[in-house]
């Protein structure tokens, strides 16, 4: 994995660990589920590249 790569990685990650800690504060655990998948939909997007494997 190149380096520009796992520093977009671990900005995705620490977008969503803030979101998603926020909806879990706040309860909104429908909030919660459409962000871990939202976010794992974008990692792969990101680790696969426009055209994928």
């Amino acid at each position: 994995m190149s380096a520009p790569m796992a520093d977009e990685l671990q900005e995705l990650n620490d977008l969503y660990t803030w979101e998603v800690n926020a909806a879990i504060e706040s309860g909104e655990e429908s909030l919660i589920e459409a962000l871990s998948e939202e976010y794992t939909d974008r990692a792969l997007r990101l680790i696969t590249g426009p055209r994928g494997f």
